[in-house]
């Protein structure tokens, strides 16, 4: 395939601070360093004259202003260092610059961050999504949510989660709650550790699938689906993708959780999940790249749970999307030039 290449591109991700995303929590942004340096050998080898670019700071951020390049490529997933809600500062620099950038706009990603305006979108749309309820404030509870009870929510189990966090931060097996007072220790924990509001979702009971969809010279391609599979060794009550199998390797939930691409799911199924993924990419005017969570409850039906923007592409046979992307044809070097090639037709 022939692709559509800059000249000079800044691969830019997260600089390496102590900033955790909670009390005990690993660092979690080794992996955008080591991806960051595999993309610019990819691009180095293509020919282009690439520069690692860290950004930990606002400072940073005043430099990459400064900066002389034809392209950036984003490999930030998170916050920058520790500013809360700073993960869409990266493309909101690039499109005040006018330079070309991968991945979602800054307005994708201030959007799916905040999980409560997705769902709202969502539910609009037609497109269902675990009832759900917000805590706003600690001492004085009230709730949003398409004027939601917590009557309305059908009962226990609940999930509990930080309403504009990622990467399964703040998920553990106890954020799945099925009495009262699990309940309010699970919001009080949550405003103790985030500071931010808590999303109460029904939890849901049933196999955890996630659909990829992928930009290629400007028309949208859905991805082989993913299934995140819990056999007996994964030894937790709750069959949920927690913050321990995402990020600790020392616990059975990061090692006993593995995905199977293409899922084995029905041709019905399957097609009910891709016209949602294409809808959802529409309605939200995504770009780029992107992977749609979804639960599939006990009588087939899909609920979105998540939306994520400029989802993880380490090289790793563990994650998600180059795996999907492997499954649909396409290597890392390929998934890779394919993703800036995609960026540089749309600009176009």
């Amino acid at each position: 395939m022939k692709y559509l290449l800059p000249k000079t591109a800044l691969i830019v991700h997260n600089a390496i601070t102590d900033a955790v995303p909670y009390p005990d929590a690993p660092v979690t942004d080794n992996d955008t360093v080591s991806t960051a340096k595999e993309i610019s050998e990819i691009l180095k080898n293509e020919g282009i004259k690439t520069k690692l670019f860290p950004v930990g700071n606002l400072n940073d951020l005043k430099n990459l202003q400064k900066a002389k390049t034809d392209f950036i490529f984003n490999c930030a997933d998170d916050n920058i260092g520790d500013i809360p809600f700073s993960s869409h500062f990266i493309p909101e620099t690039a499109e005040k610059m006018g330079i070309t950038y991968s991945g979602g706009s800054s307005k994708n990603i201030l959007l799916t961050t905040d999980k409560t305006a997705t769902k709202e979108i969502l539910l609009k749309n037609g497109i269902s999504t675990p009832l759900f309820v917000v805590i706003e404030d600690q001492k004085r509870p009230s709730l949003s949510g398409e004027g939601l009870a917590f009557t309305d929510l059908t009962g226990f189990p609940l999930i509990v989660k930080p309403i504009a966090s990622d990467g399964s931060e703040g998920i553990t097996q106890k954020s799945v709650v099925k009495n009262q007072s699990q309940l309010i220790k699970a919001i009080n924990n949550n405003f103790k550790l985030f500071h931010q509001p808590a999303l109460v979702e029904k939890y849901i009971i049933g196999r955890e699938i996630n659909v990829a969809i992928l930009e290629i010279k400007g028309p949208p391609e859905v991805l082989p689906a993913s299934e995140i599979t819990f056999p007996k060794e994964y030894g937790q009550k709750y069959k949920i993708v927690d913050f321990e199998s995402k990020w600790r390797p020392e616990t059975p939930q990061f090692n006993h959780t593995p995905a199977v691409c293409p899922a084995k799911i029905s041709p019905s199924l399957s097609q009910i999940l891709q016209t949602a993924v294409i809808k959802i990419w529409e309605i939200m005017d995504l770009q780029g790249y992107a992977r749609v969570d979804f639960r599939i409850d006990k009588n087939g039906n899909p609920f979105v749970l998540e939306i994520n923007v400029n989802p993880d592409i380490e090289n790793n046979p563990f994650t998600g999307f180059p795996r999907a992307a492997r499954a649909f044809g396409l290597d890392y070097k390929n998934l890779i030039l394919t993703i800036v090639d995609s960026a540089m037709h749309r600009a176009k």
